[in-house]
């Protein structure tokens, strides 16, 4: 563990001791559960490794085989809640294939989590709601934890304009980059140059999210790798002289961070200083309480300042005259040891001047008379010892004579041998005094030299102050370079479609006449995310800047692309895009609301489907729309919205030919498998009529009526009827243990589908065929990749039934094992029951016996029973039946 820990440990030796940790997980795995608190943490960190591909594959590699040889199934989701974030920003980002792979290994082996389960450790669902219409998909956010959701949340709700949609959102997903310290620095420093000039381009109107980007920017400073830190620092002191007096709420922990390293030894002396002129520009008066908080620091310079040149004290010095206001009230302990630099004769001429320069500037604001004695001394000495800085000490003495005026004189006595033995005549000092003599005190504002200097010196200082100098130009959207990367005449492929996305939103951001987005742009280009996190909302701010003839020819390219890509991820962005089009006022997007609906439910956005279908319904009430509605609220858990569409259509007297179908829909499987027995009767060769009561029966559970009809109608079909019988008749088959009808049903089902992988690789473990099985699994694997993340994007409860897929995949890959080392066999059934919601009993049975999955089957019959199914009957015989064992101690 502290090899793995210590960030200086070499790569391949990281990745070593991962695999050497997952043997022997494998060979002891009781010894290693004691350490599972101290191990998941250290596992966790590692796969989140942007620089070493090797390191992320190999803890992946390793995680799984701690929870697989543990029996740590589920757990891992309630202790460690980031867990499942981290997996799935993995899954979006990973452009690794073998990388992506295990990360779906590992979230099977974790285990599905029940959704509403996975909503109630984010605190996303009212635990105390009772309704039974309350749909999973569509929880009551208590807590949003991502800034993002509640910044899209304030746009739908129509609390923000777009104008400030835009920038928002796009400070907030750069945040997001900047809080993950796993990304490279070359991404990160474009990160901030970016949220700096989006600030810049706000030009203290409309400044927001900064509660989110100052705090992150002072943790990241913190943490972050000294080669970074001084670039960081630059770059909160460009946004201080920003945002100005809206940093306020925050300057507890700038200064905070500025004493923390702001030591003799730093080398970012120079750019903390820099950081204090401009807290001190922004704040005015305001920066007086924090001020002395960091003189220690600046003492410290005088002090310790090896520098060449005492560069750094003279850039200090500089900063004194700068805010110099601010600083009065610690005068009388900046003075001395600024005196005692005037006169060391060690210290550079250039630095001694701007020594005394300090002090005339502390005079425009603060009477110096309390250290008139001191300050006279300094410079007699200073006159007697450098020609070059005598002109500075008279004016300085100048200064003084106007501050104390009469009280100046007995000064002279001191000061006049001085200027006798060093031959130094100086008109205005003369002058000054002759006058003083004259009148007593002299009005500052009257004197018109000094007047004059004050002038000068606070134009130069005023030129010296460094500000960021952007230009932020009115950029006009070019459309037709917008358009040679819309054309989509090459793709063919779904891996053509997948880039073509990725290079117009690229595209978007370039050329969106937001500067906001288009800032975001240098930071896309590396890290493909943020325009994937952007892209409605670059297309939003350029679809104004096409033309009608342009416009028209977009959206067909992107109904082409819902309709040719059959890539989810393709059709989730589009589908996406629509809907948040729909909340601005310039929406809705003319695609075929036919098209969306179709390709809503192909990729199982059913609150999107049921969307479009909605809009159907108030255009034309059709049975075929209705049907829809009925199908999709059940998939939403609307249980309640159906019966009331089926009230719509008694109440309205809309004629319905197929019934059986809205039974269906309902799932009424008693009353559909009876409308269809009925149908059935009347047409006894109408397959279409057979695959329904076959729906029905698969329902219920009751194997042995499909196989009935399976055997009867198999051979006789056609082969687009084989194609739809297939899958039923393979689970029927399965799970009537009948292997070889199972072969001749497999064989009709596509390879190139998930549950053609899956139920070869079941074949392949019953024949012992372990090398077959485990390709069967792995390609099933990349099959549901790009499934499941475009699900997962959305919601976890959509991505259910995918993750419980994933979750069997996993399983069928521990009953290799345990068919290849039966000593696994004892830790499997806790673990298998551990994951036991949402899985298929069918796999168990390949490798345990009735007897040890008694717990599950009664579970099942349980269930069966609640839901008014049949088949609990048969489970109990099972269970009722085992091995002929004593009927008494099975009751027990």
């Amino acid at each position: 563990l502290p090899k793995l820990k210590d960030s200086d440990t070499n790569g391949d030796v990281v990745v070593s001791f991962l695999r050497a940790l997952g043997d022997l997980v494998e060979l002891m795995p009781d010894k290693i559960e004691g350490y599972l608190d101290a191990l998941l943490p250290v596992l966790i960190q590692l796969a989140q490794d942007t620089v070493s591909a090797g390191k992320r594959k190999a803890s992946m590699w390793a995680l799984s085989k701690v929870i697989e040889c543990t029996g740590f199934a589920v757990e891992p989701h309630k202790r460690y809640q980031d867990l499942l974030d981290l997996l799935l920003r993995t899954l979006k980002s990973e452009q690794s294939p073998d990388i992506r792979r295990e990360t779906i290994r590992l979230i099977g082996f974790i285990g599905a989590l029940d959704p509403y389960k996975q909503k109630a450790l984010h605190r996303a669902v009212d635990l105390a709601s009772n309704c039974t219409g309350l749909a999973l998909s569509l929880p009551h956010i208590k807590d949003i934890t991502d800034r993002r959701l509640e910044i899209l949340q304030w746009f739908h709700w129509e609390r923000c304009s777009l104008e400030q949609f835009y920038p928002t959102f796009a400070i907030i997903n750069l945040m997001s980059i900047l809080s993950d310290s796993t990304y490279n620095q070359q991404l990160l420093t474009a990160a901030v140059h970016s949220l700096v000039f989006i600030y810049y381009s706000l030009n203290d109107k409309g400044l927001t999210a900064l509660d989110q980007v100052f705090p992150t920017l002072v943790n990241i400073i913190r943490n972050s790798d000294p080669s970074m830190r001084e670039f960081l620092f630059q770059q909160l002191g460009y946004l201080v002289s920003v945002v100005k007096h809206h940093v306020r709420p925050f300057l507890d922990d700038i200064f905070s961070l500025i004493r923390e390293f702001w030591t003799t030894k730093t080398q970012m002396r120079l750019t903390i200083i820099l950081l204090v002129e401009q807290l001190a520009a922004a704040l005015g008066s305001q920066f007086k309480p924090y001020a002395a908080s960091i003189i220690p620091s600046m003492l410290r310079i005088f002090l310790h300042d090896t520098s060449v040149g005492r560069s750094v004290t003279s850039k200090l010095l500089d900063a004194f005259k700068k805010t110099s206001f601010i600083l009065e009230d610690h005068l009388h302990l900046l003075l001395p040891p600024i005196l005692s630099l005037a006169e060391n004769v060690e210290v550079p001429i250039d630095v001694r001047r701007s020594a005394i320069e300090t002090i005339d500037v502390f005079g425009e604001t603060t009477s110096l008379s309390n250290f008139a004695c001191r300050t006279v001394q300094t410079m007699v000495r200073v006159i007697d010892s450098e020609p070059e800085l005598r002109i500075a000490a008279m004016d300085l003495f100048c200064t003084l004579i106007l501050h104390l005026g009469e009280d100046f004189l007995p000064f002279c006595r001191v000061i006049d041998p001085c200027l006798e033995r060093n031959d130094v005549v100086h008109e205005r000092y003369i002058s000054l005094i002759l006058k003083t003599m004259e009148i007593g005190k002299i009005n500052p504002t009257e004197e018109k030299c000094y007047k004059a200097m004050v002038r000068g010196r606070r134009c130069m200082l005023a030129k010296q102050q460094q500000v960021m100098q952007i230009e932020v130009r009115k950029v006009v959207c070019n459309v037709e370079q917008l358009r040679k990367i819309w054309l989509t005449n090459r793709c063919v492929s779904k891996e053509d479609w997948i880039a073509w996305l990725k290079r117009f939103s690229i595209q978007l951001l370039k050329e969106s006449p937001v500067p906001a987005l288009r800032s975001c742009y240098s930071v896309a280009v590396n890290h493909y995310q943020l325009a994937s996190d952007l892209f409605n909302s670059a297309f939003a701010s350029c679809w104004p800047e096409l033309s009608e003839t342009y416009q028209d020819e977009l959206i067909e390219t992107l109904q082409l692309a819902l309709s040719a890509s059959e890539c989810p991820e393709i059709i989730q962005a589009i589908l996406n895009l629509a809907e948040f089009i729909d909340h601005t006022e310039k929406g809705p997007l003319p695609i075929d609301p036919k098209l969306l609906g179709e390709k809503a439910l192909e990729t199982r956005a059913f609150a999107k489907a049921l969307r479009c279908k909605e809009a159907e319904f108030y255009n034309e009430v059709t049975p075929e729309v209705l049907e829809s509605l009925i199908s999709i609220n059940n998939m939403l858990q609307l249980r309640e919205s159906s019966i009331g569409i089926v009230e719509i259509v008694r109440k309205r007297g809309i004629k319905v030919k197929d019934t059986e179908r809205w039974y269906e829909k309902l799932n009424d499987w008693d009353k559909a498998l009876e409308a269809y027995e009925a149908k059935q009767n009347q047409f006894p060769d109408d397959m279409e009529l057979t695959l329904g009561r076959m729906r029905c029966l698969e329902a219920l559970g009751n194997w042995s009526k499909v196989n009935e009809i399976i055997e009867k109608k198999w051979h006789s079909s056609t082969v687009e009827y084989k194609e739809k019988m297939a899958h039923i008749a393979t689970c029927s088959a399965w799970g009537l243990g009948k292997w070889e009808a199972m072969q001749d049903y497999i064989a009709e089902i596509s390879q190139s589908t998930v549950e053609g992988c899956f139920y070869r690789a079941v074949l392949a473990v019953h024949h012992q065929n372990f090398c077959e099985a485990q390709f069967r699994i792995d390609q099933a694997r990349d099959l549901l990749d790009n499934e499941l993340t475009a699900m997962l994007s959305e919601s976890y409860s959509r991505a259910y039934e995918s993750i419980v897929m994933v979750q069997m995949l996993s399983e069928l890959e521990e009953t290799i094992d345990v068919k290849r080392n039966p000593e696994k066999r004892r830790i499997v059934p806790s673990v298998w029951w551990n994951r036991l919601q949402g899985c298929q009993r069918s796999v168990r049975s390949l490798v345990l016996t009735p007897d040890e999955m008694r717990q599950m089957l009664l579970k099942f019959a349980s269930l069966c029973r609640k839901s008014g199914k049949l088949v609990r009957l048969i489970i109990l015989d099972e269970i009722l039946d085992l091995k002929k064992k004593n009927l008494h101690n099975h009751i027990q």
